[in-house]
């Protein structure tokens, strides 16, 4: 198991262990092993072709309950999140290959802004940063490059009530708009352009189009801004 002293593990010593790896079809060397506690399914743990483990989920009553492990390929934590009964609740932390705690978000019964980081040259560097209300996404969504300079921005979504609502872009490395971009979504639909700028002069949940978003640089909202630097 880790050694990260933050790892508290919500599967008991004495649940029952089933190896699953045949009926789940894992593949690429990996073991995946559910834990019981009589009949009752509790815990799932997966591990990599090196025996280091890379997943652990609890579950009470069918939904995520207690902690939620990630790991790194070395064996050491890159992520661990708190869950009550389905819903995010807590302080989640996320950890470097080195080790080095690189962040931590809190979420309050499912809603808070979800952070992900990377460590570049032994730096923490913000990579995706979501806002999440009553467990659904909600307003924006960024992902950043995780390397080179800090803010390249990657991908920019919009969201309502869990759903695609907005301008969807995505960009190179080099600061060009990818092919394909940009999507309109209302309401998880995605529609044309045309019919997109119409529903904007009437709904202002709608960010209107602009010519000079199609660049990546954006005033990021301070609490997002705050983990940028």
């Amino acid at each position: 198991m880790s050694e990260n002293p933050s790892y508290i593990s919500s599967i008991p010593d004495h649940a029952r262990e089933e190896d699953i790896t045949a009926k789940h079809g894992a593949g690429r060397g990996k073991v995946v092993k559910n834990y019981y506690l009589g009949r009752t399914y509790i815990g799932q743990r997966v591990y990599n072709r090196d025996g280091h483990l890379q997943h652990e989920w609890s579950f009470k009553n069918g939904k995520k309950h207690g902690w939620q492990y990630n790991f790194h390929d070395n064996g050491g934590m890159y992520r661990a999140l708190h869950f009550d009964n389905g819903i995010e609740h807590g302080t989640a932390q996320c950890w470097g290959l080195s080790g080095a705690l690189l962040g931590t978000y809190t979420m309050d019964h499912g809603t808070g802004i979800d952070f992900w980081w990377n460590e570049c040259n032994g730096k923490p560097q913000l990579t995706e940063a979501r806002f999440v209300v009553d467990n659904l996404m909600e307003g924006y969504e960024y992902w950043w490059y995780s390397w080179g300079k800090t803010g390249a921005l990657r991908k920019e979504k919009w969201w309502s009530h869990g759903r695609l609502h907005g301008i969807e872009r995505e960009w190179n490395y080099r600061g060009g708009l990818r092919r394909g971009f940009p999507n309109y979504w209302i309401c998880g639909e995605e529609v044309d352009k045309r019919k997109y700028e119409r529903a904007a002069k009437k709904d202002a949940t709608l960010k209107p189009f602009s010519i000079e978003d199609n660049k990546p640089h954006r005033i990021f909202p301070p609490e997002v801004a705050a983990k940028l630097v």
